[in-house]
């Protein structure tokens, strides 16, 4: 028959101790609160990027400027009641303008660890622009859709 030997109580920890501890700990979950936001800020930049390259390549590459401005409302009609206001015909068009601004995945990868969304939609009369290739690209007009114009 083995022996039940109590278990020692843990050693009381000191004022001194818990100070140090507690200051510690916060420094862990804002580092850590930090890094998540970061990382999600990035994954959502490049999202927002390739929305855009997708409607700027798909769509508004092989059709007029103009019919842009009438696919953007309809696509917002089908994404905004399942992701929110966030995909509205407004920010569809930012997300063109930015793709068109920033050709390449690479360049928002690397600038998106240390902007914010918000820091590129003000941005894009900065970005470099691509290089002519002879062809024309369509472009949309520096305005914005017409937001209360309905879905055909």
């Amino acid at each position: 028959m083995t022996r039940k030997t109590k278990a020692q109580p843990l050693p009381a920890v000191t004022v001194p101790d818990a100070a140090l501890l507690v200051a510690d700990l916060q420094r862990l979950i804002e580092e850590a609160r930090h890094s998540a936001a970061q990382a999600v800020n990035t994954h959502l930049t490049l999202l927002y990027w390739r929305i855009g390259q997708r409607i700027h390549t798909e769509v508004l590459g092989q059709l007029r400027a103009e019919y842009g401005h009438e696919i953007l409302p309809t696509l917002s009609a089908e994404l905004t009641p399942r992701y929110g206001r966030g995909f509205s015909a407004r920010s569809l068009w930012r997300m063109v303008q930015f793709a068109q601004s920033f050709p390449k995945e690479s360049m928002v990868l690397a600038l998106s660890s240390q902007l914010a969304w918000s820091h590129f939609q003000e941005l894009p009369e900065l970005a470099p622009k691509p290089p002519q290739l002879g062809v024309e690209p369509p472009q949309l007009s520096t305005e914005p859709p017409e937001l209360n114009a309905e879905p055909p």
